[in-house]
């Protein structure tokens, strides 16, 4: 049975009635806020990969200590004085405590910027200011280790050229939080496997049961119950195809709250 909740003005009124998760989404219930998972990867195939923009990748993972996070562009004009993204918001979880944190840093074109020297995981990627040419000029990348024509040797987020926000789907639930997975929707161009797959740490690798959802076209379902993700655990949506090749994307939303 839904949650409900009465809306009350300042001077006492009851105005309606909404459920928990537009409560949450209003910024109504302390302490919980709303968490969407996105991915797209325009070329899956019959091998398991990412539902992210490196198509055909492995996703990276910094496991036993802390990583150098940059940020850059494959093009010049993704800059603060240039045409392009001028300045991109990153939302990061620290290797040393997996707490989040969300700052915004001004681009640099090719050449990198560093996020932090105390870096695990990016949770969320976008452009919030732009020049001349309303959208990231070149694909925006944040990662770590060598950085060549601005891009990282490891990649973990990536905003593909005129996308303004990235498209991962890999989420690391931070610190003294819980993340209640609610609703599901993946759409595949062709018949595919969805898999859920989850590293419990961050000195752990992924563990070895993964869910093989079949799909032969969109799908969109509810959890019956939340499924509930701990604190430090990080999740990962992967696919591959039937036969042949194929896009897939997918949008899971969620509830972030105290553990």
């Amino acid at each position: 049975m839904f949650q409900k909740f009465r809306l009350v003005d300042a001077d006492g009124n009851e105005s309606g009635m909404i459920d928990r998760g537009s409560a949450i989404a209003r910024g109504l219930i302390s302490g919980e806020s709303p968490v969407v998972i996105r991915g797209y990867n325009q070329g899956t195939t019959t091998t398991n990969e990412p539902i992210w923009a490196q198509s055909g990748g492995s996703y990276p993972s910094p496991n036993g200590a802390a990583v150098t996070i940059t940020l850059s562009s494959s093009s010049a004009s993704d800059a603060l004085a240039g045409t392009g993204a001028q300045i991109v918001q990153v939302k990061y979880v620290r290797f040393s405590d997996l707490v989040e944190v969300t700052a915004n840093f001004n681009m640099n074109g090719q050449t990198a910027v560093t996020i932090s020297a105390d870096g695990y995981a990016i949770n969320d990627i976008r452009v919030v200011s732009v020049g001349t040419g309303l959208s990231n000029a070149g694909t925006i990348y944040a990662g770590y280790g060598t950085v060549t024509a601005g891009v990282p040797a490891n990649i973990l987020a990536s905003i593909v050229v005129g996308a303004i926000v990235g498209q991962q789907a890999v989420y690391t639930v931070p610190s003294g939080k819980a993340l209640d997975l609610l609703s599901y929707r993946f759409s595949p161009s062709v018949a595919s496997f969805i898999q859920l797959r989850l590293k419990p740490s961050k000195l752990s690798g992924m563990v070895t049961t993964e869910y093989d959802i079949p799909l032969g076209s969109a799908a969109t379902f509810n959890s019956p119950i939340p499924s509930v993700i701990p604190s430090g655990y990080q999740v990962q949506i992967w696919c591959r195809t039937s036969a042949g090749a194929g896009a897939c994307g997918c949008i899971i939303q969620g509830n972030l709250r105290g553990a």
